[in-house]
């Protein structure tokens, strides 16, 4: 059954042509369990693989789903179950990646009385893994940094955890804004464009957003605030000297607009609420 749902998962996660198929020979000799690895030619003929022929993500990827539902043969039912994952983003491909974290989240769902540890250093996965809304003081989420000797941190509140780099850039450019840093906040608000175009439209330039926005004021605004974005962001003059001669409040004034002629003034009044 778990050899049937893993072919079944690779087929799915695509860019992968080998198979788990059971050995028949060694289960005609009294061995049971015993699989080997079969991929289809040119002709459409299965032939077998050598396992040293496989990557190592290949190779982990087929242990890591092994043993996630071999975990269903291991039951004990006068402890709990202590399940550790070590990493198992090491040595995956993209494409190995979702289909890990997927696992992973379908099995946190199913299994809530097992105690689960999951160790990374892939904040990315982190950040896909962990429940959307977390009890902080239930489950325990814990940074290790390593400078001299290593500190361990645990995160007690949403604050403080690890933020998707959208999330970073507001915050950094509220910090820039109440201080006074209009040079910081051209380079904050360059970034934040550039970020939600690619997320959006999938291209690269912020000024790209300017193609979305029917002809009016605020389409001259837009542009207008797009091109000076990446001027004063881009261009050195040797000082720290703002060259836009606007103030804070005014340069979030415009900023508001271009949110607001791209239709997402809702995103920016989430982000930059009126008492900031």
């Amino acid at each position: 059954m778990a050899a049937k749902r893993i072919n079944t998962l690779l087929k799915g996660a695509g860019g992968i042509s080998f198979e788990l198929r059971l050995n028949t020979k060694a289960s005609e000799q009294g061995h049971k369990g015993i699989y080997e690895i079969v991929q289809k030619n040119e002709e459409g003929k299965y032939i077998q693989r050598d396992i040293e022929s496989l990557s190592d993500g290949e190779k982990n990827i087929v242990s890591f789903l092994w043993f996630i539902y071999n975990l269903d043969n291991v039951k004990n039912s006068e402890q709990e179950r202590v399940i550790l994952f070590d990493d198992p983003m090491n040595s995956n491909d993209d494409g190995y990646q979702y289909l890990i974290i997927a696992i992973l989240n379908s099995y946190i769902d199913n299994h809530q009385k097992d105690q689960l540890f999951i160790l990374t250093h892939n904040n990315h996965f982190f950040a896909q893994v962990k429940p959307n809304s977390i009890n902080y003081q239930k489950k325990g989420v814990f940074f290790l940094q390593k400078d001299e000797k290593t500190k361990i941190k645990r995160i007690l509140k949403q604050n403080d955890d690890l933020q998707p780099i959208y999330d970073t850039l507001w915050e950094e450019l509220k910090f820039a804004y109440s201080s006074g840093k209009t040079i910081f906040m051209w380079n904050n608000m360059r970034r934040i464009l550039e970020t939600y175009n690619r997320f959006r439209f999938m291209k690269e330039a912020s000024r790209d957003i300017q193609l979305s926005i029917e002809d009016s004021e605020n389409k001259i605004l837009a542009i207008s605030l797009v091109k000076s974005l990446h001027v004063n962001s881009h261009i050195g003059y040797g000082t720290d000297i703002d060259i836009s001669g606007k103030n804070p409040e005014q340069l979030i004034n415009a900023f508001r607009e271009v949110f607001k002629s791209i239709g997402a003034l809702d995103d920016f009044n989430v982000r930059w609420p009126n008492d900031n």
